[in-house]
């Protein structure tokens, strides 16, 4: 998508060799709800998208959701969703790990009783908060329907404010705070958990928007909990595709935890159902769905 200069000098190619273009868009352009500008600036930038994409072959994005958005100022486009993906390359590791029967690094807590929880990425200096599931996992305890040491949760990356949030919870026995950690690592820590935690910003922005870290976990088939706005692409997808839990209040984010907790109980194990095809969200088959789109637009 960025820098937009890109899409200028693609415009100047298409219009001197006479070749089909596809304008990628990952991140919106003017109607991106995360930029904003000034009214003189938005009124010259949006002349400039529109002059830039008036002869585009078609336009890409990331979401349905995205895509609708996109129409509201290109109405005239093609306009292709086309989600991001994982790359299988980066999991190739694993499976030879798996493979060779060799032991996977343990959790901090070292302990399989335990039921793992791991997040790994920024928190957006509080944007991203999992204070819900904090606050759930200590009125359950209040309520004598889960015991929090038979949990274990591990954050890495940056994870500033998040020891006060444990520490007014009562859970900082449970809650490990790591630092930045290579990304074979952060994999090989997520295959060894029992839940991967999903946390994006509970605001109304978010709704066009999918994290690329869910297409990992799909790849990693373990179940997700997301903890996130109430509505919107990401909810969508994890429903859809039945890998786990997309909560977005306290009280929703307690029935899930309190789901897998008891089935943590009951089997020593959270299980994952998911109705999909994994290979469906890979790179290579966002790839090829740009071919496919190229070769539809050269003939």
């Amino acid at each position: 998508s960025w820098p937009i200069t890109c899409h200028t000098i693609a415009k100047d190619l298409k219009e001197r060799q006479n070749i089909p273009w596809i304008a990628d868009l990952r991140d919106l352009w003017n109607l991106n709800p995360y930029v904003s500008h000034t009214f003189i600036r938005n009124y010259f930038e949006k002349r400039l998208e529109l002059k830039t994409f008036e002869n585009v072959d078609a336009l890409t994005t990331t979401t349905d959701l995205a895509a609708e958005t996109l129409s509201t100022l290109h109405p005239m486009r093609r306009i292709v969703p086309i989600l991001s993906g994982y790359d299988k390359d980066d999991f190739k590791f694993l499976e030879e790990l798996i493979a060779e029967n060799d032991d996977l690094p343990n959790n901090s807590t070292n302990d399989s009783s335990k039921l793992k929880f791991i997040y790994a990425g920024s928190l957006y200096g509080g944007k991203r908060d999992p204070s819900y599931l904090f606050e759930a996992i200590r009125q359950l305890e209040d309520e004598n329907k889960l015991d929090s040491s038979k949990i274990s949760i591990e954050f890495y990356g940056d994870s500033i404010g998040l020891g006060e949030i444990a520490k007014r919870n009562g859970l900082l026995d449970i809650v490990h705070i790591g630092g930045k950690i290579a990304h074979d690592e952060v994999l090989k820590k997520q295959l060894n958990s029992d839940v991967l935690l999903l946390i994006s910003w509970d605001n109304e922005k978010e709704k066009m928007f999918i994290p690329g870290k869910i297409y990992e976990y799909f790849a990693l088939k373990k179940p997700v909990l997301s903890i996130g706005y109430k509505e919107g692409s990401l909810k969508d997808l994890i429903e859809e595709t039945k890998v786990g839990y997309h909560v977005s209040s306290l009280e929703s984010t307690k029935e899930a935890l309190l789901d897998i907790y008891n089935e943590f109980v009951e089997k020593g194990t959270v299980e994952l159902n998911y109705d999909m095809n994994i290979d469906d969200y890979s790179m290579e088959n966002m790839a090829k769905k740009f071919a496919d789109l190229l070769n539809e637009l050269e003939n």
